[in-house]
């Protein structure tokens, strides 16, 4: 359905690719993968749905059972402007996001939130903490793109500074086993917009060296990934 994702089982962000030729080249693709290797991740093949919407990032706090979330953000993976390059963790982001609905984050959280924690209790494994749930919204409804345990990168920069007296109290009641308190409201401002900088080399090449500048009037987070 639609042109498929092809990546490797190794470090499966980067090595995303999207695959535009005909059927009968598919073959010849596998095969550069395998050659490539990839740290030796090159022997395994994933193949995944084409997802066509917009991505949205959802991220909540729980104790296995109750969900509190954060506000929605969108974060934008290309390197280049105009969504042009190859794939990145990502180059910025933004909160809230209006295509987010109400409507959208119950179906999300009836559909997808609450049940991923019901099979992971039923595993055995409860999860209590941080939930990500990378979102694609489609024409057939709310789909998974991924999932993480830890507060998402860029996103956590637009969305924690606007949460009143910030997350301790939540994270402390979750580590005693307790629903996590509700959160206050916005602080200051309604919105917030991130956006990253880095070498002008690609994604895959480390680079060292340059300046940065013209941050004047910004808060700066710096990162190493």
């Amino acid at each position: 359905k639609g042109e498929p994702y092809v990546g490797t089982d190794w470090a499966y962000d980067s090595f995303m690719l999207l695959m535009r030729t005909r059927s009968a080249n598919r073959t010849k693709w596998i095969a550069n993968i395998k050659k490539a290797n990839f740290n030796g991740a090159g022997g395994k093949v994933v193949f995944e749905e084409f997802l066509e919407g917009n991505e949205v990032s959802v991220i909540t706090l729980t104790d296995g059972e109750t969900i509190v979330p954060l506000e929605t953000a969108q974060d934008h993976k290309q390197v280049g402007d105009g969504d042009q390059g190859p794939n990145t963790g990502g180059m910025g982001a933004y909160t809230p996001v209006s295509i987010a609905t109400p409507e959208v984050l119950e179906e999300a959280r009836a559909r997808v939130l609450l049940p991923t924690l019901a099979a992971l209790a039923a595993q055995g494994c409860p999860f209590k903490g941080v939930l990500y749930a990378g979102l694609m919204l489609t024409r057939d409804g709310v789909k998974v793109v991924e999932f993480n345990c830890r507060l998402g990168d860029p996103e956590t920069q637009v969305v924690l500074p606007l949460v009143e007296g910030g997350l301790t109290e939540c994270f402390y009641r979750v580590a005693r086993n307790q629903p996590p308190s509700p959160l206050g409201d916005l602080e200051g401002s309604e919105w917030a917009l991130a956006s990253e900088t880095g070498a002008a080399s690609p994604p895959t090449v480390a680079f060292e060296g340059e300046r940065a500048s013209g941050f004047a009037g910004c808060n700066r987070w710096f990162a190493t990934v």
